[in-house]
């Protein structure tokens, strides 16, 4: 958790916090929340506008060599513009 007045930011305050929790040794997750958080993009912060944002993602680690995940977010403006955002992840070494 880290929050704060930022000098570039028109003195506005900024929130960030993240959780993480691990299931097993197979599943993990992670929640994050933002409100003018360093992914406020720098065209927004020059116009004086900012944002609340949100996120999960959850992964799944069959083994050393094998991983998938997904996650998404949502990033609201001041201005009512809203970002959306998904990922997915697959990743596997071959030793």
């Amino acid at each position: 958790m880290e929050g704060g007045k930022g000098i570039k930011l028109n003195d506005k305050a900024y929130f960030s916090t993240e959780a993480n929790y691990t299931l097993n040794q197979h599943w993990s997750f992670n929640l994050d929340a933002n409100i003018n958080g360093s992914g406020t993009p720098v065209k927004a912060i020059n116009k004086g506008v900012y944002t609340k944002d949100i996120g999960f993602s959850t992964t799944y680690s069959y083994s050393d060599i094998f991983q998938a995940g997904l996650g998404g977010g949502v990033m609201k403006f001041d201005d009512g513009n809203l970002r959306k955002r998904s990922q997915f992840l697959v990743e596997s070494q071959y030793i």
